[in-house]
């Protein structure tokens, strides 16, 4: 190899480190937070739901079935809808300072009705849940490696969630449902140009929709005793961003992938039983239910601080990647409670209580995913207008506000980087706030 070509390889070389800063630079805002918790983790499903703390597996009502146990769709009375909205606000430090999240608003929905085949009545029911911001379906921000992440209330947990769902009753009150979660999944492709003016740069960014399933199972084998069960199966947006740098014809085609992904969700195994008192009952004052639920969440992928970006030759091999701090997910798990009373068919109360065992490890390097355990204190009421009032239209209103209170966590920091704050140590706590509003109808 003579001097000239020696010196166009070297050219070449510094040229390819050189692409990968400028594709990081024309990429800063494709760049994704580490995964997230669902919103409806963070901020409850619904009214009715939210008033249980969610524990509501072997309980759900036909309007909230579709995202937490399909099964339950099979007590659908006729058609019916709701349309709701979630108000959050928090008090979660930093280093005793404000986190600085700002005040989040969601619409919710939620359907359900029987599905009349010919002769096959009352046997095969649908519903469907969304849940979407105010603002937009979903974010995604970039965050440096330093940057801190609250994880359950933070932006990433601010996004679409949509479910669609179908149940079969198998018996009398015995059934089996099944449903599909979607998830966004973003796909793009980046040219930059370097020669003449830039003319020929250029970027497309397309949203697709991934669809995940979830199951259930619901059964009530002796009277006033109600098991129930779902599986919510794992999931991410996953970000891949494959990229052209043309720095000169002498250097050619520097090819370059940023990979990352924003929002992952677990495998979700949850059981629970509700027992009805109110056939022990004298009096309908005296009608109590009492739930209990378990959830078991397993992550397959590990925390991700920030995306990165290798650098591929012309066959696709990968020939230097840039660093990402990443994390394993602990265990995680959810025992919730809930007590309710109904003192006349059109009323009912309840209260609830949940601790949320987190996910997220002590951050000891380059990493500021902060969270810690939660305890969730909820209450609410829902009223249905008589039914003679409005015949066959039925039309009821549904409230309930719930408390999420983040232990104390102090994690000592173990690697020294300039700018990270937090370092020898990081301090997190704090509260969350969330008030919930429905509007309720059911068509016989």
């Amino acid at each position: 190899m003579n001097k000239s070509e020696l010196n166009l390889l070297n050219n070449k070389r510094s040229f390819r480190r050189l692409g990968v800063c400028a594709l990081s630079a024309c990429l800063w805002l494709l760049s994704t937070l580490p995964a997230a918790a669902s919103p409806v983790t963070a901020f409850g499903l619904d009214a009715e739901s939210a008033s249980q703390a969610m524990a509501v597996t072997a309980s759900a009502k036909p309007l909230s079935a579709a995202a937490t146990n399909p099964a339950r769709l099979m007590d659908a009375r006729g058609g019916e809808a709701a349309l709701g909205i979630v108000v959050s606000e928090d008090q979660i430090t930093i280093n005793r300072k404000d986190a600085g999240l700002d005040t989040y608003v969601g619409w919710q929905v939620g359907l359900a009705t029987p599905i009349p085949l010919g002769q096959i009545r009352d046997r095969i029911y649908a519903g469907f849940n969304l849940h979407v911001p105010y603002n937009g379906l979903y974010d995604v921000n970039n965050t440096a490696v330093a940057d801190p992440v609250v994880w359950n209330n933070g932006s990433t947990a601010r996004r679409l969630a949509m479910d669609a769902a179908f149940a079969v009753r198998l018996w009398e009150r015995i059934a089996i449902g099944f449903g599909l979660h979607l998830m966004p999944l973003v796909t793009a492709s980046v040219n930059i140009d370097f020669r003449g003016q830039n003319e020929s740069s250029s970027s497309d960014v397309k949203v697709g929709y991934g669809l995940i399933p979830k199951l259930g199972f619901y059964a009530e084998p002796i009277q006033g005793l109600h098991l129930g069960f779902s599986y919510h199966a794992g999931m991410k947006l996953a970000l891949n961003v494959p990229a052209e740098i043309n720095i000169s014809d002498a250097i050619g085609n520097i090819h370059v992938r940023l990979k990352g992904y924003a929002y992952t969700e677990p495998h979700t195994f949850t059981i629970g039983a509700r027992y009805d008192f109110s056939r022990h009952a004298q009096s309908h004052l005296a009608n109590f239910a009492l739930d209990l639920d378990f959830a078991y969440r397993h992550y397959t992928d590990p925390i991700a601080s920030s995306a990165n970006v290798q650098l591929l030759d012309d066959d696709g091999g990968i020939m230097n990647e840039t660093d990402r701090p990443y994390q394993e997910f602990n265990g995680s798990w959810s025992l919730r409670t809930a007590l309710t009373w109904m003192p006349i068919d059109e009323i009912s109360a309840s209260v609830g209580y949940a601790f949320e065992k987190s996910a997220i490890p002590a951050q000891r390097n380059a990493f500021n995913v902060l969270d810690s355990d939660r305890n969730r204190i909820a209450f609410g009421a829902s009223f249905w207008l008589p039914e003679p009032w409005l015949g066959s239209f039925g039309l009821g209103f549904s409230t309930a506000a719930q408390f999420d209170i983040y232990a104390e966590r102090n994690m000592e920091k173990y690697e020294f980087l300039v700018g990270n704050p937090g370092f020898p140590s990081i301090h997190f706590e704090g509260y969350a706030f969330a008030w919930h509003g429905s509007i309720l109808m059911r068509f016989e």
